[in-house]
């Protein structure tokens, strides 16, 4: 078992390692290494300084099965880097933005009527504008129809493309940004919100070719906070020390609320997976979760699937994500590392591939690495919403190039 005076050790060994990891990586190009490792070794840095009552002893081969899950993605991804070191080739789209402007304007609309309709059903109050917000929030119209509203994040990530790669009514591109990231506010949606802005951000740089810099990073760093932090309040108290005594945490002070949020984000899953190890014998479902699961949530069937297994209630409380750790465990156990190193692969995959749908999908891969510690992005990765959004995309630009360049 790992105690408080081990756990420090330990935080501070994993964090010289992120030191010299960045001192590395601090002038190299975009690479997805530098944000897994990050992520996933500062939370575990984070979790064993025990600076919260929510979390609890951590055993010493717990704490190996989760850095071979890392060791897995790290190996993974420079596989491909061996196998496919290639020179970045020219992204396969087509030269004009207009049409692809109709057709995700089309794809707008179809948010629009969604999100107008789910706000019918709630009587026309979003839970931003409720009284109880956080029950106004749950209890807001999750139909069908939500895969809809859902989709606003890729058609703002395509919205963005258009307005940078080819200048094409570029006020007009962001103006609609702006209106999804509006009704996402007022419906509470945090999490739709943040991969919003996320991928918006994403294919902003890479169009801009914007070079990574501390500077930059700490800025979106301290932004990502501020709305983590206002979101987080509203939905969970009015007051803002609420979270402190929820948290448990050992008398922080009122001014580091923002990084309170930030350590119950990443050290709490960590803890209800932990708490996960002690009971599950179910046996391993290879692929069940994975890779099926996604399906199930396509047809709205979720509640069949969860019949399949039991889990307790999460040992952090309130705080109930497990992050990507759960599912592959479930799937995999202790050579869950496979499944991670396949994860690994494809990740340098996604970013290095000249294909649209992929190119504009990777905005949303990204954003499942950044937040993998926190949630199971990463066993969404048949996000079909994404994926027929971005390939309707791909296949419009695909028959745009083959007219313009003639070919049958």
């Amino acid at each position: 078992m790992i105690t408080q005076s081990v756990g420090v050790y330990i935080s501070v060994f994993l964090f010289f390692l992120l030191i010299i990891f960045n001192a590395v990586y601090m002038f190299k190009k975009f690479d997805l290494v530098f944000v897994f490792v990050n992520v996933h070794l500062a939370s575990i840095a984070m979790f064993f300084t025990y600076q919260s009552g929510l979390l609890n002893y951590m055993q010493w081969w717990e704490l190996g099965l989760l850095l071979s899950y890392i060791g897995g993605f790290i190996l993974g991804f420079f596989i491909h880097w061996i196998l496919s070191p290639g020179s970045v080739k020219e992204l396969k789209a087509p030269k004009s933005g207009r049409k692809i402007f109709i057709l995700n304007l089309g794809g707008f609309c179809f948010f629009i009527a969604a999100f107008m309709y789910e706000l019918a059903m709630s009587n026309w109050i979003p839970p931003l504008l409720a009284v109880d917000k956080l029950t106004a929030y749950y209890n807001f119209p999750k139909t069908f129809i939500h895969y809809l509203v859902v989709c606003g994040i890729a058609v703002s990530a395509v919205f963005v493309f258009i307005a940078e790669r080819y200048s094409y009514r570029k006020f007009t591109c962001y103006f609609f940004v702006i209106v999804i990231a509006v009704c996402q506010m007022a419906t509470l949606a945090r999490a739709v919100l943040m991969t919003q802005l996320f991928m918006a951000a994403f294919i902003f740089i890479r169009e801009r070719q914007i070079v990574f810099r501390w500077r930059k990073l700490i800025l979106g760093g301290g932004l990502g906070l501020v709305i983590i932090t206002v979101f987080g309040t509203m939905r969970t108290s009015a007051d803002a020390n609420a979270l402190l005594e929820i948290g448990l945490l050992h008398d922080w002070p009122t001014w580091s609320i923002p990084f309170a949020w930030i350590y119950l984000y990443f050290t709490t899953p960590l803890e209800n997976f932990r708490g996960f190890l002690g009971y599950y014998d179910q046996g391993y479902g290879l692929g069940l979760h994975t890779f099926i699961k996604p399906f199930f949530n396509l047809l709205q069937s979720k509640d069949y699937y969860y019949s399949l297994f039991e889990l307790q209630p999460p040992s952090a409380g309130g705080f109930n994500t497990y992050g990507y750790y759960l599912e592959t465990f479930m799937d995999y156990g202790y050579f869950g590392f496979v499944y991670t190193m396949f994860l690994g692969y494809i990740s340098r995959l996604l970013v290095m591939s000249r294909s649209l749908v992929f190119y504009l999908f990777s905005s949303y891969w990204v954003y499942a690495v950044f937040t993998s510690s926190v949630n199971m992005y990463f066993n969404e990765f048949f996000t079909l919403v994404y994926l027929v959004y971005f390939a309707l995309i791909a296949l419009f630009s695909n028959l745009t190039l083959s007219r313009s360049t003639g070919l049958r």
